[in-house]
Order: structure tokens, then sequence, then C-alpha cells
């Protein structure tokens, strides 16, 4: 797959992912509602870079200039990885921020991890340090109340 084809593709899924972020913060209110705002506004830009970025480069194909395509992309982690993402979103409110996050994190650190030998170990500890992290930055230091579900 062509990179401007993967950055449009990445494009669309990263839209479909704001749309749903954007659907979960229905609930919420006031000085709450900011941050997820702002990073809402966030990746929308990113979207529009990633939009202007794979027009810009099939427009240069087009015209003939070399090819920016250096690096084959690997199309089936892209849409592992972009599938996982809207999952992730979708079951937030069923199971629970910090469940989901975990779920998430384990499944694209073993997805993303080349590694045959340390590739579960790897997983696992991305998984409880990336997770003891937001739980400690959310709930003890900002003080700012996660979704929850299920499981927390």
């Amino acid at each position: 797959m062509r990179k401007s084809t993967s950055d449009l593709v990445a494009a669309v899924f990263a839209l479909a992912l704001s749309g749903l972020f954007f659907l979960n913060t229905g609930d919420l209110e006031g000085t709450g509602l900011n941050y997820p705002l702002l990073i809402l506004a966030f990746m929308v830009l990113c979207v529009l870079a990633l939009i202007f970025s794979g027009l810009r480069a099939r427009q240069r194909a087009e015209d003939g200039e070399a090819r920016i395509d250096a690096e084959p992309v690997a199309v089936k982690r892209v849409l592992i990885i972009s599938a996982a993402s809207l999952l992730y979103a979708i079951f937030i409110p069923i199971l629970g921020f910090y469940a989901a996050s975990a779920l998430f994190l384990f499944g694209a650190a073993m997805v993303l991890n080349e590694s045959k030998v340390r590739r579960l170990k790897a997983a696992c500890l991305l998984t409880a340090i990336m997770c003891l992290a937001v739980w400690a930055a959310f709930a003890k230091l900002l003080g700012v109340p996660t979704p929850e579900g299920l499981f927390y």
C-alpha cells in the first residue's frame, strides 16, 4: 500500500474514532468537558494533517516526482490497530476506562512487538506501567473521573 493511501485510510479511522470519543463525552459538563474537547480538537487537527499529507503525496506521484514511499506500510498491522482503536472506544462505557485500556494496550503491544522471545513479557510490563501511570495521573493527581463500567 502506498504511503499516501495509508495516510488517507488512517485519517478515516482516526475521524471515526474521534466521533466515538465525542459520543462518549455526553455525560460530561462544565470544566470536566474541557480536556476531552481539547483532545478531540487535537485529534481532528491530526486527521486534517493526515489528509493533507496523503493528498499532497498523491499529487507529487501524479506529477512524476520521485516516489517518497521508500518504506513499505504494514497494512495488516494498521488495520488491526485501527479496528482495535474503534473497539476500544466502544468498550470503554461497557467495561470501564481502565479495563478497556488494559485490554487495548496489551493487544496493541502484542501486535506491534516484532520480537518473538520477549513479546508476552513486554506486553504485560507495558500494560501494567501505562495503566498504573494513567490511574495515578487521573484518579490521584488530577482527581478527574473516568468512565465506569463492569470493571472499575
